[in-house]
């Protein structure tokens, strides 16, 4: 197979401007695994391997052993024995170079495979291997800063230094779904209050963009509200609205509702009456003690209706007369009431009629 025998390597200064030490060259981890490729293509797989490895003269000598087997392998060995192809090319990586004599020179490295090519540099001709398997043809590209995507995504996504690969990618996709949920958090933080309409535009793109920012700011937010919510409640107790026993239950509509809500709500409940309000004893003139027309209106519209002349009593109380309102002022302000009062409603309509002939 003398005819077959290709020097793999040696000394001279090939095309790329650099040499190849034939001693530094490391052999042991190829001679395990002495693959043969086509033009350094791993894609198209192992076409034979390399037998017969050794050193002669500086020079870094094997003899070829092709894959019959594969249509590829078939295809190169045909043409090597014809002398259509003569050329190899070493893939090599792990380099210490130096300069020798003003010359860039490779004085260690890992042989990796040995390829068949059609165009060598030279005899020698060198494939350059980076860590993580990329090509390069200087010795000046293998300085290039080398990213590892793995630690950088460990770094961007502030995991633990040991997290295995599963936990990477879970990780991301819940990072992407949280990105997809972007609009529905700030419609949320707008619907509770935790952002005004007007900074929209800003949470969205904090949101889609920079989403640790964007919790901090709303989780900052909500502690604002937590107090709003606490001292809301605190004012509605003070003013008999609700009782502290019902405390936590409104301070929960805060917290999930929202402040808004909260205060909308509390704003339609009526001042708590004190007992006596509520018994005979309390009333005067017919009236419960503390009551106006409109807590009449809300919790005792029967009584009102019935009682003509305690719904007067009410009006001159509140320094209104009941001729003070039209019944256009009824149906837009009190439409209850004359559903309610049909008698003032038919008397109304009376005068309303009389007037416009």
């Amino acid at each position: 197979m003398s005819n077959l025998t290709f020097v793999l390597s040696d000394e001279t200064l090939n095309s790329y401007g650099f040499i190849v030490k034939t001693k530094g060259i490391y052999l042991e981890r190829f001679k395990a695994n002495p693959v043969m490729l086509y033009m350094h293509e791993r894609e198209s797989g192992v076409i034979g391997r390399w037998d017969n490895i050794r050193i002669e003269d500086g020079k870094l000598l094997a003899d070829a052993l092709f894959d019959e087997s594969d249509p590829l392998g078939l295809k190169i060995k045909t043409k090597v024995e014809g002398g259509f192809i003569r050329s190899v090319s070493i893939g090599i990586s792990d380099v210490v170079k130096e300069t020798v004599k003003g010359v860039e020179t490779v004085v260690q490295c890992v042989l990796n495979e040995v390829s068949i090519v059609d165009i060598p540099s030279n005899q020698n001709s060198v494939k350059l291997f980076k860590k993580g398997g990329k090509c390069v043809y200087s010795l000046s590209a293998l300085d290039a800063q080398e990213v590892d995507l793995r630690s950088e995504l460990i770094d961007l996504l502030e995991l633990d230094k040991n997290v295995d690969d599963n936990t990477i990618l879970e990780t991301i996709k819940n990072f992407l779904k949280s990105l997809r949920k972007a609009e529905n958090k700030t419609e949320m933080a707008l619907r509770l209050g935790l952002a005004d309409k007007a900074h929209e535009r800003m949470l969205r793109t904090m949101e889609q963009h920079d989403p640790r920012e964007f919790d901090l700011y709303i989780d900052e937010r909500r502690k604002e509200q937590e107090q709003a919510i606490v001292t809301l409640v605190d004012k509605a107790i003070e003013k008999t609205k609700i009782i502290h026993y019902d405390r936590a239950i409104y301070e929960e509509i805060g917290r999930e509702l929202g402040f808004p809500v909260l205060r909308k709500l509390l704003a339609t409940l009526p001042t708590a009456k004190k007992p006596m309000d509520m018994i005979d004893g309390g009333q005067a003139y017919g009236l419960r003690a503390g009551w106006g027309l409109d807590e009449y209106r809300k919790f005792a519209p029967e009584e009102l209706a019935s009682n003509p002349e305690l719904y007067r009593l009410l009006l001159k109380k509140e320094g209104k007369s009941e001729d003070g309102f039209t019944l256009e002022w009824y149906r837009k302000n009190d439409p209850d009431y004359l559903l309610n009062n049909p008698d003032i409603y038919e008397r109304l309509l009376e005068k309303q009629n009389n007037t416009n002939t």
